[in-house]
């Protein structure tokens, strides 16, 4: 793709709301950094929160993440990029002052992203004042259908509107499925799969077909759909994203989920369905997600027939898949999906109009208030996150009765895994609080400098080589070291109770496990000892003085 090339060494930076959770939006900015930075941009992301697991995926492709709360936040320019590609209205507080200095001279290319025709979902819809008309210098939509619905906040001739139709990335190219001729193996890919699929789902097994969901075979919800994992299904019944890997892969898709759906993609209901960014409507044109979700429930088809649909469509959905394969991966490849909408990413010399002082005030009240909005509705609903939004906290003191003085923030946030360094100082104990809420700490490492001696005690309810399990409020560690006051360096792997990931919970598991036999093994083996005819004697013989001596105080006291 001529793009790639023109693309080499190009700054990129990618805003999004929140990165909590693997969601449509998140994906598209994942899927979308990792294609840019594979072709040699240096890509940056934006966002106003982060959750760590999130995060990671970014950071393992390289990929740099700055939020809101961070230092270099305010040290961001608009003029250090090529290209800036917006999602859910997002722009660092920055950029807005700077944004009033740009009515000159060249500026990087902006591209806003909406993905979602939903009146409900607040954030995909251009909510903030005339800010895309004055400064995008393109709108992309998932599909015509969200095109469609938000067509009343742009002018009907805007040369800017373009479909980006929620690409896949190469990878699901590359790995070409061979289509098998008979159906045996569906993978059901669903966030809210609907009760008549569950029926559906009861009745293919009975016939004999092996039916999986996605939340059964990967290890973790978070888990990114993986060509892989789809390689080893005959069909998939899903909507939305997953039907574009399918597509541009080579396999079978049925569309169906909680909006119901065509089944199968034929030449007739395919543009359709595709109007629709494959969400299994058919029909509308300004949608209420409740008054889609309502109108499916008064037309739900039974089990049974799902599944015999299922069945007996696979062979046409075979050939269909295999004869228009080739322009699958032309309309919906990343890089061709990029190359339509990005085209020349050379700065812009078009001056900004209508950016004043006024708008300008305007735009940083509006972001803010918005933030604040989408930060505490999303640490409301996400109990992890949340969780990783404390503070750990240093107290030192001459002994545990610390006071308010003595207190130090280590970390502002705290991170599922947590490296911390005390400095030296005239103290002889400090206290480490994780937060104030229960949670597991597991491989927990302290060692302080010149070899000095340490010693490590808690209010832990159970703790064992390194795992501590915290079950009331307010976790503490207390650390002293001899000769007092030494540097001391700490990891610790910090979780909240509701969200241990399998491992650590099955090796605290274990360590309990071998904690009750080891306790048992002792009770048995004083039992044995109790059991023999001498200390059976000498137990009796104790037992009979210490009653005569209770016996002899009653006497002296009456």
């Amino acid at each position: 793709m001529m793009t790639s090339r023109r693309m080499q060494g190009k700054r990129v930076l990618i805003t999004q709301s929140s990165l909590d959770r693997i969601g449509g939006s998140e994906v598209q900015a994942l899927e979308l950094a990792r294609y840019l930075q594979s072709v040699g941009c240096i890509v940056t992301v934006y966002a106003w929160i982060v959750d760590d697991l999130v995060g990671s995926l970014f950071a393992q492709s390289g990929v740099r993440i700055i939020t809101s709360n961070m230092v270099d936040s305010a040290d961001l320019h608009m003029t250090d990029f090529d290209l800036i590609w917006v999602q859910h209205e997002v722009l660092p507080k920055a950029f807005f002052q700077q944004l009033e200095g740009l009515g000159s001279g060249s500026r990087p290319c902006v591209i806003f992203s909406h993905m979602s025709p939903y009146r409900e979902v607040h954030l995909e819809q251009p909510y903030t004042y005339e800010l895309e008309n004055r400064i995008a210098d393109r709108i992309v939509f998932n599909s015509s259908g969200t095109l469609e619905a938000q067509q009343g906040y742009f002018s009907k001739d805007d040369s800017r509107l373009a479909i980006y139709p929620n690409p896949a990335p190469m990878s699901f190219v590359e790995k070409r499925h061979t289509i098998r001729p008979d159906l045996g193996r569906i993978l059901i890919v669903s966030n809210h799969t609907p009760s008549e699929l569950l029926l559906a789902v009861d009745s293919l097994k009975a016939r004999g077909l092996m039916v999986d969901r996605l939340g059964d075979v990967t290890e973790q919800a978070n888990s990114l759909t993986t060509p892989d994992l789809l390689d080893r299904y005959d069909c998939v019944v899903t909507i939305g994203k997953t039907v574009q890997y399918c597509l541009v892969q080579g396999i079978p898709v049925f569309i169906y989920d909680r909006f119901g759906g065509p089944g199968y993609l034929t030449a007739e209901n395919y543009e359709q369905a595709a109007r629709f960014n494959f969400s299994g409507r058919m029909e509308g044109s300004c949608p209420s997600l409740v008054d889609e979700i309502n109108r499916h429930a008064g037309s739900i088809i039974d089990g049974p027939t799902l599944a015999a649909q299922i069945l007996e469509g696979y062979t046409a959905a075979c050939d269909f898949q295999t004869a228009r394969h080739d322009e699958f991966i032309r309309r919906f490849a990343i890089d061709g999906a990029v190359d339509r909408v990005v085209g020349d990413m050379s700065a812009r010399p078009e001056s900004l109009t209508g950016i004043d002082k006024g708008y300008v005030d305007y735009l940083f009240r509006n972001s803010q208030m918005v933030e604040d909005y989408v930060r505490s509705n999303q640490l409301a609903n996400n109990p992890r996150l949340a969780f990783y939004r404390q503070q750990i906290q240093l107290f030192r003191g001459k002994n545990r009765a610390f006071s308010i003085d003595d207190q130090t923030t280590l970390c502002e946030s705290m991170h599922e895994e947590n490296h911390l360094e005390i400095p030296a100082g005239d103290h002889s104990i400090f206290r480490i609080d994780f937060g104030e809420l229960p949670c597991l700490i597991t491989d927990l490492t302290v060692h302080a400098a010149a070899a000095a001696k340490v010693k490590v005690s808690s209010n832990a309810s159970f703790e064992n080589a390194g795992t501590l399990f915290f079950l009331s409020a307010d976790p503490q560690l207390y650390i002293e070291t001899d000769p007092p006051g030494r540097e001391v360096s700490l990891t610790a792997r910090v979780y909240p109770l509701d969200h241990v990931p399998p491992q650590p919970l099955a090796i605290l598991t274990e360590r309990i496990r071998r904690h009750q036999d080891s306790d048992r093994a002792d009770l048995e083996r004083w039992q044995r000892f109790r059991s023999q005819p001498l200390v059976a004697l000498l137990i009796k013989i104790r037992r009979a003085l210490r009653s005569a001596k209770t016996r002899k105080k009653k006497d002296d006291r009456s």
